[in-house]
This record gives structure tokens, sequence and C-alpha cells, in this order.
């Protein structure tokens, strides 16, 4: 899905932006998140994820998907500014 959404970008900023989006996804659903749960499990636990949510990859719908790619409440989008610098505000 992400190298589908890159067609439309205009620049690395832009690209870099909804990266940012994705990964702040990934880490604002906290304890109840796949990608949490399976670090923990995989490198402090050092076992096996048994289980997902969606349970297999055939029952993650497209607004699965999608939510990934919305805002976060409490953060702002990644703002790159044209000399090199980085502009992020989180409240997590």
């Amino acid at each position: 899905e992400r190298l589908r959404r890159s067609h439309g970008e205009k620049s690395l900023r832009e690209s870099l932006g909804v990266d940012f989006r994705v990964v702040m996804n990934c880490v604002a659903r906290g304890e109840t998140g796949d990608f949490v749960r399976g670090v923990r499990a995989k490198l402090v636990e050092k076992k096996a994820v048994e289980s997902w949510n969606p349970p297999t990859l055939q029952e993650v719908t497209e607004d699965d998907v999608a939510a990934f790619f919305e805002p976060v409440d409490g953060v702002r989008d990644l703002e790159l500014e044209e000399d090199g610098g980085v502009a992020v505000s989180a409240k997590m």
C-alpha cells in the first residue's frame, strides 16, 4: 500500500512525512498494537509472537490499512525545513 501511495508524492520531504505518519500510527497503538507486542515478544522476551490482530492477512481490511495513513491525535506531522532542519511535536 505504501508503494502504491508513493506515486502521488512530489518530493522526498513529502515521502518522509508519510513514512513518519505510518510509524507514529504503529507506535501510537501502544500495548494493544501488534508492533509493540511483537517487539517485546521478539526482543525482550525472546519468544515467537503467537497472535496477531487480525489473526490472518486475509482478514486485514482496506480500512485497517488506511488507518495507518491518518493523522495521529496529539502528534503533528513531520515538518522538514528547507535548510535540512526538522520540526516535530509529539504529545503522547
